[in-house]
């Protein structure tokens, strides 16, 4: 298999979700690195490792290895086309954030990629969530344009790891969310971490205005977690 340079691997990370990083401390590859990802992890002994939080140094084959958990940068998914979310995809590219939107019609795919999207995924919103590798530094943001839109997002948004997920709605329909969402199966805590109505309370009224206090949430709740192990692009 063709070796690819490690800060390539990291960036191609964005696009994986969250892995591992194991470092070899003895014998004649002592110091070799390998970024282990994928569901499940295809390495001989390496299956027990998919919950670990910390690092920590293994025994695997009779070889110390030093295990590190990678969690993936920090990315917007932004479920939804209309101004809100092209504003929300704008406002994030200034603060750095990745961006992939999801959107079921073709014109409004086509202005969130003129908006800056790194990414754009056109068609069902669930089918396209279900496949959409998750990862526990995702921010969520569901903007569609209508109520069982919203709910076929978040139905499928719960189910994968993430730091944030808001819905914009007034308080009438975010109950009538939650309440839906704890009929459908969803966790207790999972309906409890739902932002909505989204954004910070700044009496917003603009479309950027909105974005502003959606992307100042979001920025709340990350710098709010305890650091957790990880990379950034730059690295």
């Amino acid at each position: 298999m063709e070796e690819q340079n490690f800060a390539q691997i990291l960036s191609a990370q964005q696009s994986v979700g969250d892995c591992l990083l194991a470092t070899v401390l003895e014998g004649p590859d002592q110091g070799r690195q390998l970024l282990l990802g994928g569901r499940p992890l295809l390495v001989r002994g390496m299956d027990a490792l998919g919950s670990m939080q910390s690092p920590d140094i293994c025994i695997l084959e009779g070889v110390r290895v030093f295990v590190q958990p990678l969690t993936a940068p920090v990315r917007l998914v932004v479920c939804g086309g209309g101004h809100v979310a092209q504003a929300v995809v704008r406002l994030a590219q200034v603060l750095g954030l990745p961006v992939c939107a999801l959107e079921d019609r073709p014109e409004f795919a086509a202005a969130l990629e003129q908006a800056g999207a790194a990414q754009v995924l056109l068609g069902s919103y669930a089918e396209n969530l279900s496949r959409l590798p998750g990862s526990k530094g995702d921010c969520y943001v569901v903007l569609t344009r209508g109520h069982r839109y919203d709910l076929d997002c978040l139905t499928q948004i719960l189910q994968k790891p993430l730091s944030y997920v808001g819905v914009m709605a007034s308080r009438r329909r975010a109950e009538l969310l939650r309440s839906q969402l704890r009929e459908s199966g969803a966790a207790p805590e999972q309906v409890a971490a739902l932002h909505s109505p989204v954004g910070l309370a700044i009496g917003a009224e603009t479309a950027q205005e909105i974005a502003l206090s959606i992307l100042a949430q979001i920025v709340q709740c990350k710098n709010s977690t305890p650091n957790r192990e990880g990379f950034t692009p730059s690295m």
